[in-house]
Protein backbone atom coordinates (compact mmCIF):
# COMPACT_ATOMS: atom_id res chain seq x y z
CA UNK A 1 0.00 0.00 0.00
CA UNK A 2 2.83 2.61 0.09
CA UNK A 3 1.98 5.58 -1.56
CA UNK A 4 -1.77 4.33 -1.98
CA UNK A 5 -3.23 6.69 0.73
CA UNK A 6 -6.81 5.59 -0.30
CA UNK A 7 -6.05 2.14 -0.40
CA UNK A 8 -4.35 2.53 2.61
CA UNK A 9 -7.58 3.63 4.49
CA UNK A 10 -9.66 1.16 2.94
CA UNK A 11 -7.81 -1.23 4.61
CA UNK A 12 -8.25 0.80 7.77
CA UNK A 13 -11.67 0.85 7.62
CA UNK A 14 -12.85 -2.99 6.22
CA UNK A 15 -10.25 -4.55 9.03
CA UNK A 16 -12.56 -2.05 11.78
CA UNK A 17 -15.54 -3.67 10.05
CA UNK A 18 -13.96 -7.19 10.93
CA UNK A 19 -12.85 -6.54 14.47
CA UNK A 20 -15.85 -3.89 15.96
CA UNK A 21 -16.84 -6.56 18.14
CA UNK A 22 -18.60 -4.78 21.25
CA UNK A 23 -16.81 -1.81 21.03
CA UNK A 24 -18.37 1.62 22.05
CA UNK A 25 -15.76 3.65 20.33
CA UNK A 26 -12.53 3.41 18.03
CA UNK A 27 -9.12 5.04 18.59
CA UNK A 28 -6.98 5.80 15.33
CA UNK A 29 -3.73 6.80 17.37
CA UNK A 30 -1.89 6.96 14.49
CA UNK A 31 -2.16 10.44 12.61
CA UNK A 32 -1.43 8.95 9.38
CA UNK A 33 -5.29 6.93 9.98
CA UNK A 34 -7.34 9.97 10.53
CA UNK A 35 -8.22 9.77 7.19
CA UNK A 36 -10.53 6.75 7.54
CA UNK A 37 -12.15 8.12 10.74
CA UNK A 38 -14.99 9.59 8.33
CA UNK A 39 -16.30 6.42 6.45
CA UNK A 40 -14.65 4.51 9.60
CA UNK A 41 -17.64 5.63 11.44
CA UNK A 42 -20.29 5.74 8.75
CA UNK A 43 -19.18 1.78 8.11
CA UNK A 44 -19.32 1.09 11.95
CA UNK A 45 -21.76 2.94 12.94
CA UNK A 46 -19.64 4.00 16.01
CA UNK A 47 -17.33 6.96 17.01
CA UNK A 48 -14.13 6.95 15.53
CA UNK A 49 -11.55 9.45 17.50
CA UNK A 50 -7.78 10.76 16.07
CA UNK A 51 -5.20 11.51 17.95
CA UNK A 52 -4.71 14.69 15.73
CA UNK A 53 -7.98 15.92 16.72
CA UNK A 54 -7.82 14.88 20.26
CA UNK A 55 -4.23 16.72 20.29
CA UNK A 56 -5.41 19.90 19.02
CA UNK A 57 -8.38 20.15 20.96
CA UNK A 58 -5.99 19.88 24.02
CA UNK A 59 -3.65 22.18 22.63
CA UNK A 60 -6.46 24.67 22.30
CA UNK A 61 -7.67 24.10 25.97
CA UNK A 62 -4.33 24.18 26.94
CA UNK A 63 -3.86 27.48 25.49
CA UNK A 64 -6.41 29.37 26.62
CA UNK A 65 -6.05 27.94 30.41
CA UNK A 66 -2.51 29.27 30.09
CA UNK A 67 -3.82 32.83 28.81
CA UNK A 68 -6.48 32.87 31.30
Amino acid sequence: LAGNVKGYEEAIVERLVQEKGDADVVVLAQASMAGAATDAERRIGLPVLTSPRLGVTAAIAAWRRAKG
